[in-house]
């Protein structure tokens, strides 16, 4: 079983493959979310990619190692250019964010290997610890986390 404790999350028990370089795809097979890039300041640590949710195409920062998941979006006031992070496993599983240590109230999809919705959250800011701060459960399996300012995370399913 995947914990996943986060903001944007801080992965506790969970030794995941990182994203590469441009021709990486942390999904493997599902060919799901190709990692585009390195992340422009001061998201430099971050991947970056290309992909769409209900049609919508969005640019977002990539965490695809624990480290990555561990920050998350934690501290982070402005996404500048970014419309949001997606946390990418390359296996499913279920997993549990928190919002510790985030200045933004953002809007949370879980998405299987097929793209598909699995649950969808509101989440709020949280001045408390992972341990104290309200935990956000996937609710099912997924593969794909997609968090985005409140009120701005399309419906649909990723990459359609």
């Amino acid at each position: 079983m995947r914990i996943v404790i986060a903001v944007g999350a801080v992965a506790l028990a969970v030794a995941l493959t990182g994203c590469g370089d441009s021709t990486s795809d942390p999904t493997g097979e599902s060919g799901l979310f190709p990692v585009t890039g390195t992340a422009d300041a001061p998201f430099e640590d971050f991947g970056e990619a290309g992909v769409s949710v209900g049609g919508e195409p969005l640019r977002l920062l990539v965490a695809a190692t624990p480290e990555q998941r561990s920050q998350g979006l934690r501290g982070v006031e402005d996404l500048d250019d970014y419309d949001g992070m997606a946390f990418v496993y390359p296996q499913p599983g279920p997993a549990t964010f928190t919002m510790a240590d985030t200045l933004i109230s953002l809007d949370i999809g879980f998405y299987d290997g097929a793209g598909d919705l699995v649950n969808r959250l509101e989440m709020e800011p949280c001045t408390g610890t992972d341990a104290t701060c309200p935990g956000y459960p996937s609710g099912g399996d997924f593969l794909v986390a997609v968090e985005m300012p409140a009120g701005e995370l399309p419906e649909g399913s990723l990459g359609g």
